[in-house]
Parts: C-alpha cells; sequence; structure tokens
C-alpha cells in the first residue's frame, strides 16, 4: 500500500518532491524517484511484501519499463510463475515486479490477469507512453489533471494541488451530485478540472494525447441449482476471499463490529490461520447509544483474538478537519469521525486490517432491496389496480396501510431511475433548491444526479429488476463512499486495509444467484437467507439472533451538546466568503433538528452534508490545507 504520483510532459524535480511527500502518511517506510525526459514519477512505501525489496519505482531488466504501483496482487505467486515459464526473470519477491513482467507480456490485456486492489502507472519508454489503471471494484484511488500537453496523476488531490496551475476551485457539477448522494461520484471531484480515473477503467497518455476504456464490466449469469449447491459455493467463495487477503509479511488485525460480515469474515480467515490475531471495535460513551462493544467481545473471545476498544467521545468535532483533509472531498462524514479513531487504534498494533464490508452490497440485506421486490410484485397488477392503491397509500396513515407496503405502493408507478434516487437521495430536487442560494442555483442544479441514475441503469438494463439495484449501488454508493472513503481514512494512519467481501471475485458470483435465494419471500428475515445459511456455523447464536443494526453516531446528543455551536459557526465563515448556501434554509434545518425529541437520522444527515462542505471549502478553498495538514 503506497502513495504514488507522476508528472508528463516537463520536468521538475522539485514539484515531483513535493507532490510525493505531501502522501508521506500514505508511505512512511519509503520513498523513490525516477526522471525521463518530459516525466517524472514519484513513490511513497508502506512495506508490506517483501520488506527488504520492493523500492519504487521499479523496472524491468533492461530499464525500458517503469511502474509505481499502489496496492497488492492477490494472485502475484501464480502470476510469476508463468511468467518466470516464459522467460522473464525477477530481483525480487515483490508483487510490483509481477505487474511489470505481465506488462511486457500481455501489454494492456495484462489487466485481464490481475486479481488484485491497485492503482498503477506505467512508464514505456520505447513508446514514450504513460499507461496507468485502477482496480474492478474501485479500492485504490487514481486523480489526474491535465491541461495544455501537461498530465499530473497521483493517489490524492492534495498531490496535484502542489503545482501552481491546479488552482483549488469548487466543481459546481459535482455540488449538484454531492448534495443529493453526500459524496461525488466519479470521474468528477470537487476540485475544478480534477478528475478521479474511475473503477475498472485503464488510460494511455502520450503525444497523441489521452485514451480511456472501460476493461472489466459487472455481468448478471443467473446459475441454476439446488440451496444445497449455493450455499456450498457461496461459503467457497467467501473462504477464498479471506485466504487471498492474508498474505503479507507484517501483523494482521481486523476490525470486528460483532455483527454478521465481520465476525464471518474472522471466522474464515481462522480456518486459515492460527496466529496472533488483533481484533478492534468502537463504542460511545453517551447512554443508550449504539453500541456493539459486548457482541464484538464475545465473537473475540471465541476466537481468541488480542482485542481492542475506543470509546468515540462528543469532543470528536475538533478533529473534523483532520478528517476532511485526508478524505479531500466533502463527505458526510458520520462514519467515517468514528473510523477515523478506529484506524488510528489499530495502526498502533498492526499494518494491515481486514474489514467485513460489502456483504450487504454482496447479497442484498439492505430493505430497499426488499423494497425492490415488493415494487416488483406491484408491477403484476393492472395499471388502474396500481394507481389506486399507489393513491391511498398517500392518503391514510400507516397504521390504515402495513408499514413495509407504504413505499412500495407509493412507488408502484415511478420509474426505476426515480425510485433509485427516492431511496439514496439524503436531498431531493426541491430540498436543493430551498438550500442553495440564487447566486449559484443555475450552476449546482443540472439534473446531475438523474444523468447518473440513467447512466448506471442504462448500464444494467438486461439485468433483473433487484440486480440493476445493486449494479447501481456498486457504480456509485459503495464504490465512492464505502471504499473510496476507506482507503483515505486506512491510509490517513499508514494502515493498509483490506476488503474480502468487496473481492471482485466474490462480486461477480453474487450476480449469479438466484434471486429467490438472495432475497427469499417479502419478509425482513429474507434479506439475509443464503448468506446466513453460508456462514452460520462461523457465528454463536446471539449473533445469528440479532437483528440488523445500521452504524449511527449519537450525533442528536452531540447537537445538543456541541455540533449546534460548531455548525452555526461554520456555515457564518461560509457565509463570509461565498453566497453558496441560503441562510434561512440552514437556519430552519438547525432549528428543525434542536427541536426534536428523537432521532430523525435524515434530517442530521442533511446538516452533516452542508457542514462538511463548509468545513472542506474553509480547509482547501480559503485555507490552503492542501500545502500542508490543517
Amino acid at each position: 500500500m503506497c502513495g504514488i504520483c507522476g508528472v508528463y510532459g516537463f520536468n521538475d524535480k522539485q514539484l515531483i518532491k513535493s507532490m510525493t511527500r505531501i502522501m508521506e502518511h500514505r508511505g512512511p517506510d519509503d520513498e523513490g524517484y525516477y526522471s525521463d525526459k518530459n516525466l517524472e514519477l514519484g513513490f511513497r512505501r508502506l512495506s508490506i511484501i517483501d520488506l527488504a525489496g520492493g523500492h519504487q519505482p521499479m523496472s524491468n531488466e533492461d530499464g525500458s519499463v517503469w511502474i509505481v504501483f499502489n496496492g497488492e496482487i492477490w494472485n502475484y505467486r501464480e502470476l510469476r510463475q508463468e511468467l518466470e515459464a516464459k522467460g522473464h526473470r525477477f530481483a525480487t519477491n515483490a508483487d510490483t515486479e509481477s505487474v511489470i513482467h505481465a506488462y511486457e507480456e500481455y501489454g494492456f490485456d495484462c489487466l485481464q490477469r490481475l486479481n488484485g486492489m491497485f492503482a498503477f502507472a506505467i512508464w514505456d519508454a520505447n513508446k514514450k507512453q504513460l499507461f496507468l489503471a485502477r482496480d474492478r471494484t474501485g479500492k485504490k484511488p487514481l486523480y489526474y489533471w491535465q491541461n495544455e500537453g501537461v498530465f499530473l496523476f497521483a493517489s490524492e488531490i492534495k498531490a496535484l494541488l502542489a503545482f501552481p496551475a491546479v488552482e483549488p476551485e469548487v466543481n459546481f457539477q459535482a455540488l449538484d451530485g454531492y448534495l443529493t448522494f453526500r459524496f461525488v461520484p466519479t470521474p468528477e471531484t470537487m476540485f475544478k478540472g480534477v478528475f478521479s480515473l474511475p473503477a475498472a477503467h485503464a488510460m494511455t497518455v502520450d503525444a497523441a494525447g489521452i485514451r480511456c476504456w472501460r476493461y472489466w464490466q459487472l455481468k448478471e449469469n443467473i446459475s441454476t441449482g439446488t440451496e444445497a449447491y449455493f450455499i456450498a459455493r457461496t461459503r467457497e467463495v467467501i473462504r477464498q476471499a479471506v485466504q487471498e487477503r492474508l498474505i503479507s509479511d507484517v501483523p494482521i488485525g481486523i476490525y470486528l463490529s460483532g455483527g454478521i460480515d465481520s465476525s464471518a469474515v474472522l471466522g474464515f480467515l481462522r480456518e486459515s490461520s492460527e496466529v496472533p490475531l488483533a481484533s478492534f471495535t468502537i463504542g460511545f460513551e453517551s447512554e443508550g447509544c449504539y453500541n456493539e462493544l459486548p457482541y464484538a467481545a464475545e465473537i473475540a473471545r471465541l476466537y481468541d483474538t488480542d482485542h481492542h476498544e475506543f470509546i468515540v467521545k462528543p469532543r470528536v468535532l475538533r478533529d473534523l478537519s483532520k478528517i476532511l483533509w485526508h478524505l479531500e472531498q466533502p463527505t458526510a462524514p458520520e462514519h467515517y469521525i468514528a473510523e477515523y479513531y478506529l484506524a488510528e487504534l489499530a495502526r498502533k498494533h498492526v499494518k494491515v486490517v481486514l474489514t467485513g464490508s460489502g456483504g450487504d452490497e454482496a447479497f442484498a440485506t439492505y430493505e430497499k432491496y426488499l423494497l425492490a421486490k415488493t415494487q416488483r410484485a406491484f408491477e403484476c397488477l393492472p395499471s388502474p389496480v396500481r394507481r389506486l392503491l399507489a393513491s391511498m397509500a398517500g392518503r391514510h396513515a400507516p397504521f390504515e396501510f402495513a408499514p413495509s407496503l407504504q413505499s412500495p405502493l407509493r412507488f408502484a408507478e415511478k420509474t426505476l431511475e426515480e425510485n433509485y434516487l427516492a431511496v439514496n437521495a439524503v436531498m431531493d430536487e426541491d430540498e436543493k433548491r430551498l438550500v442553495v442560494s440564487e447566486e449559484v442555483k443555475s450552476q449546482v442544479l443540472a439534473d446531475t444526479p438523474k444523468r447518473l441514475a440513467a447512466q448506471y441503469f442504462s448500464a444494467a438494463r438486461k439485468f433483473d429488476y433487484l440486480n440493476q439495484l445493486r449494479y447501481a449501488d456498486y457504480a456509485n454508493w459503495f464504490q465512492y463512499y464505502v471504499l473510496q472513503n476507506f482507503d483515505k481514512i486506512t491510509m490517513a494512519h499508514s494502515l493498509e486495509g483490506r476488503v474480502p467481501l468487496a473481492s471482485h471475485k466474490l462480486v461477480e458470483f453474487s450476480f449469479t444467484l438466484p434471486l429467490n435465494l438472495l432475497v427469499k419471500g417479502f419478509g425482513k428475515g429474507g434479506l439475509r437467507y443464503l448468506y446466513l445459511k453460508s456462514v452460520k456455523d462461523k457465528l454463536p447464536p446471539p449473533i445469528l439472533a440479532r437483528a440488523k443494526q445500521g452504524f449511527q453516531l449519537p450525533l442528536k446528543l452531540w447537537f445538543d451538546a456541541e455540533l449546534r455551536e460548531y455548525a452555526e459557526q461554520r456555515f457564518g465563515e461560509l457565509k463570509a466568503h461565498c453566497n453558496l448556501f441560503d441562510d434561512r434554509a440552514v437556519h430552519a434545518l438547525v432549528e428543525r433538528i434542536a427541536a426534536q425529541k428523537k432521532w430523525r437520522s435524515r434530517q442530521i444527515s442533511k446538516l452533516m452534508t452542508l457542514l462538511a462542505f463548509s468545513e472542506w471549502h474553509r480547509l482547501f478553498i480559503l485555507g490552503g490545507s492542501h500545502r500542508g495538514k490543517p
């Protein structure tokens, strides 16, 4: 796990050093540079495999091909054997070297042979061509900027901003998507002119220009077989994904929530390894809050881990600027405030940590997937009946219709894209019109979310209804909010994060599963049917019996304690420098939250979305924090 960067089009050794060193947290163990005519490469290393070797930039035997590589290749040993049989000579035991020789042997098709999490850049000195790529599901980031023959790339946006020509300006088109989803969908970033290479994409840069293409596409291929067959196959695919991610020359730990996903990952991990293992979990100081500490401790005892706990306290808001400095883009930070401290705790004990993220998407355990199945059933009814039921659901109180039928009835006459946005948006179009000032409304409200949703569903148009929603989640939410931010938060503490349940092989396999096993029936108990059947022997009864519980910070309690004052201060600072948000709308939102006696997550999420943007704007647009830590 590392930080990489480069410059194409001119030479500037001081610039490449500045770009590289601002990413020191991504690789405190080593740094390296390579120069050619009109090319600079920079590298920071967090040593995980082949601790003595593995220095980068790395080259082939004759120095005609150079690489800077971030990530891990899980099948590098098999790939090395294949390449050695074809005559390639290896000088190290690093997985990076297998990528160089695979490129020599197969060209751009080397990507089809790589199983891993990665972002890399290869300089082919003979072709005078730069070749860049990201892994299939988007675990490792890669950003770029180009203008008038100059091309810059890096693992982090801050490195690009080290070049004076890259001015930190707000990308208003990205703001539209951010206010809807709480994150910025690729290829846009919140910085004008800076782009993210999408997952499963590659690009070349040379004298002829820039060419970008997709090299992998998720497909639906529903299989047939017995329930027992799919249970056995699911177990084997999860087991393989976990085993692959145990490759390391340094100690490994695991995030343990006490839920199904992380507990199952730990169970399969223990099948393959009995070495001492550290586990990490978080809790909250406030009474009556979300707390999985007892469940995590029970799993830790079952699998004999060296267990560590961290209690998150309300005063964490003082660190919000540090967290957003590492996230680099405005991101509603409800999850990542806690994960920031969890990564900090883990790094005191290990260099590599596994997580259970990805199980919900792979095995369709969110309630919105049950909603989709229920809605699909309503589509079998005649159109007049659907319209009648939908109108009744809108007029009657919830107790007059079963709550589980409220949403599908209301959505019965809407398109798939409309329903997707309704379920996933923190603000709809009307709410955005209220909160955005008149001054920037024409720049911000550009139907970006609708265009993105249409793009996702167009790519999966031939999929079953449920799998179309899952595809959209992989293409949007999971890639940009979950995986991208997980990388940034772990790397903030020089910690490598691995996500077994986001293995591209597991994702591909999940789109072969019969839908009646993914979501069994129409009750909530059917959401985890196949998944639980497949992992139940890894979990004690109390964990199996637990109802699914979403992760929540005690933000309402924090709001009453300090968040309100903090938010009002930040909004005031933003207003003093630019008129982006409507004062009355923001004040009304704050007052609504203050008046709440119970938790209303959507209102708090709106506030945190606006607050994160205000803090980001203060850091990067006004404060120049890309030049150094806040």
